[in-house]
């Protein structure tokens, strides 16, 4: 007859463990040959770890600062130049202007002296004619040298002409202007001529055989 079939413990490890408050815990052997121990690393492997470390972010911070250095450079170096560009744009401006005022005083000093003459003379223009009129009218206007309608003398400020004005002075128009705006009978003569539409460069009259 078969013996009956009987169940044995499983052998177990207590804890390393002892003495009166260790707790005892019953762990299978196999579980125990099954489990990896953890990896030991000495002090001296992690001292060397962080100093790779502490060598890799000084590196990065070397590198991040030497770009930051050059693009920094450069910035300077653009704005330097734009700064002497602009300085010298500046001086030449300011030059270009203390240079104008001195040419410009000069120019304007001869209008505004010209503007400033004091009237001499009386610019008298025959209006109305006088054929019409008595002898001692026509006389005068003969005598202030007036011929015909629209003609222009001009006379200095003495009494005597301006005695003669006053006896025609309803067919005169008078007006004061000074020395150098008077005009001759002939430049008065070429001021009214018309522009000619054309201009003359050459003459072949009395040149030998029309050459």
């Amino acid at each position: 007859m078969a013996e009956p079939f009987t169940f044995l413990p499983t052998p177990t490890c207590k804890s390393l463990g002892e003495g009166a408050g260790a707790k005892r815990e019953n762990i299978p052997a196999r579980a125990v040959g099954r489990a990896a121990s953890p990896p030991r690393i000495s002090g001296f492997a992690r001292s060397s770890y962080r100093d790779v470390e502490t060598i890799q972010v000084v590196a990065n911070s070397s590198l991040v600062m030497s770009g930051l250095l050059k693009s920094r450079t450069s910035t300077l170096l653009l704005s330097s130049r734009t700064w002497v560009q602009r300085s010298s744009a500046r001086c030449m401006a300011t030059l270009t202007t203390q240079e104008q005022p001195e040419a410009s005083s000069s120019t304007q000093a001869a209008p505004a002296t010209l503007e400033n003459a004091p009237n001499t003379h009386f610019k008298v223009t025959l209006r109305r004619s006088g054929i019409s009129m008595g002898d001692k009218v026509k006389g005068t206007l003969l005598a202030l040298g007036l011929h015909r309608r629209f003609q222009t003398v001009y006379h200095r400020h003495t009494p005597e002409a301006a005695g003669m004005i006053l006896k025609v002075k309803e067919l005169l128009e008078v007006e004061n202007v000074p020395a150098h705006m008077v005009r001759s009978a002939e430049e008065q003569n070429r001021e009214r001529k018309a522009v000619r539409g054309y201009q003359v460069v050459g003459n072949r009259r009395n040149s030998f055989m029309n050459v």
